[in-house]
């Protein structure tokens, strides 16, 4: 934490520890139990959670007493920090990657969408760095380590965010799509494998029909007004970010993706 921002940070603690103004009182942890006085004005317009919990009658000294004992101290200090402004908690915070799922998880649970996407953009940034380190250094081993665990961490609607991840971590590097195809027969790593399935198809700029499952070879250009369709194929319907990821997702496990003449050379490369 720089020196500037000690003031506020300073007098935000201030006010999470003080019971005079507040209107909750959210009780979080089990063994390291902690109390947070808490102002439905802010946490409710932010929080589905809180919005939801804070339907509940109050008490005799009108406050709602909340009880989250699934949820560590840590990763709800950086969920509420996070809703009373303090946008910066999680940028060079090496703790919150160290304990990504549980500030991750934590997100998901307040309903915390904005939260979610940051904390999934730093991790990704973070394993980034890594991988590269690893792959100049040699070591395949690890570098596949780390693209397979991060991507574990996947959601449909995260679908661009791992798209940069993988281009900055494989650039222009082709793989076969028989290599592709093995991981995708691994129950968790489909969604690594239609990541670099999207990113080889970039690159050589030859996509599957979305209907038929044929070869296109389409310009860049033409790629959002005719989305990986023949003429004869084409759907007036354009596909965003997560149906493109579900479509590829799929085409994975369809034979016809694989088995056409045109496309079986590249099986064997």
């Amino acid at each position: 934490m720089t020196e500037g921002n000690a003031g506020p940070q300073a007098g935000l603690l201030q006010l999470l520890s003080n019971r005079e103004y507040a209107d909750i009182i959210a009780t979080v942890g089990t063994g390291d139990i902690k109390q947070y006085y808490l102002h439905q004005a802010i946490v409710c317009p932010n929080s589905t959670y809180f919005t939801e919990a804070c339907k509940q009658p109050a008490d005799q000294a009108g406050l709602k007493c909340l009880s989250l004992p699934n949820i560590q101290t840590f990763s709800f200090d950086i969920a509420i920090r996070w809703i009373y402004g303090d946008k910066d908690i999680i940028k060079n915070n090496n703790q919150v990657i160290e304990n990504f799922y549980n500030v991750l998880n934590t997100a998901k649970m307040l309903g915390l969408e904005d939260l979610r996407v940051a904390v999934q953009k730093a991790n990704l940034a973070d394993k980034a760095i890594v991988a590269k380190a690893l792959k100049a250094a040699g070591d395949v081993e690890g570098f596949w380590d780390v693209l397979e665990n991060t991507c574990l961490a996947n959601s449909m609607k995260d679908w661009v965010h791992f798209r940069s991840f993988i281009k900055d971590v494989i650039q222009d590097e082709v793989f076969p799509l028989r290599l592709i195809l093995d991981i995708a027969m691994d129950t968790d790593k489909g969604f690594l494998a239609a990541l670099m399935l999207e990113r080889s198809n970039n690159l050589l700029r030859y996509y599957p029909c979305w209907k038929c499952g044929g070869q296109k070879k389409p310009s860049y250009a033409a790629m959002k007004t005719e989305p990986f369709s023949h003429a004869s194929c084409a759907s007036s319907k354009l596909i965003n970010d997560e149906q493109l990821g579900d479509y590829l997702s799929k085409s994975l496990y369809t034979p016809a993706v694989f088995s056409t003449s045109s496309n079986l050379h590249l099986l064997n490369t």
